[in-house]
């Protein structure tokens, strides 16, 4: 079945023509009264269910009514008894309640499928001594495939439709489309060329008018403080000379 996001179960117009031209006479019907009435081409009510389906999302007409099943006073069971009866009837009515499962799963859309309800008749439990203490606005419907007592809105909503499914393919969609941008843009800024680092200006060297090394070179121990014109080692050495020895050198400095 392929929709659309308007008709999601892929209804055509001329069958939901058909569908709203027999609701306008009969008011209410079932889906197998609008195929004889009014779809005798088609084999099964699948394509009338799928109309009524799609024409409830717009408050047109509703699908197919639930069956409800009420254990009445007369079989007060235990929690455990009611759940054993419970089953057997699920079991039983296994193909009229469940979906048909459509696996949708492609590399371009949402992994997994969905349940077709189009076919299928929805069922609920209930106890007389549930509405009788709480109403029949609370916690007192279980519906066969949900799997817990649930207020009646929810008992009859499809969450695992196509609906569901159109949003989980629309989330993933949108996120493979942001993976994608971010893997663009970080392909663009790996063609960036690399910045050029600007060296930093080494000063100019001042040659020690003793030795000729630079007066700036790497500090020796017990270096004196520097004095422009001698290195440190001859600094040093000049440290350690006797006074009239270092006036006499520096008298015949040129």
């Amino acid at each position: 079945m392929g929709g659309s996001q308007t008709y999601p179960y892929g209804s055509t117009a001329a069958v939901r023509g058909h569908v709203l031209a027999a609701l306008g006479v009969l008011k209410v019907a079932t889906a197998d009264q609008v195929r004889r009435l009014m779809c005798l081409g088609h084999k099964d009510n699948k394509a009338v269910r799928n109309a009524a389906l799609d024409l409830a999302r717009h408050g047109l007409t509703v699908s197919e009514p639930p069956l409800v099943v009420v254990f009445g006073p007369g079989t007060r069971l235990g929690e455990q008894a009611l759940k054993n009866r419970m089953n057997r009837v699920m079991d039983l009515a296994r193909e009229h309640w469940s979906g048909s499962y459509k696996n949708m799963g492609s590399p371009n859309q949402a992994p997994g499928g969905y349940y077709d309800y189009s076919d299928a008749i929805p069922l609920l439990f209930t106890t007389l001594e549930r509405l009788q203490t709480h109403g029949p606005h609370a916690d007192v419907w279980w519906r066969c495939g949900h799997g817990q007592w649930e207020a009646l809105p929810d008992s009859l909503a499809n969450p695992q439709d196509i609906e569901a499914w159109q949003q989980r393919d629309e989330r993933h969609r949108r996120r493979d489309e942001q993976e994608g941008q971010q893997t663009a843009a970080t392909a663009v800024w790996g063609q960036r060329p690399a910045a050029v680092s600007t060296p930093t200006p080494v000063p100019p060297q001042i040659p020690c008018t003793r030795c000729g090394q630079s007066v700036s070179a790497p500090d020796v121990p017990l270096t004196p403080a520097e004095d422009g014109r001698h290195c440190p080692a001859c600094r040093v050495d000049l440290a350690q000379q006797p006074p009239g020895l270092i006036k006499a050198f520096l008298q015949r400095r040129p």
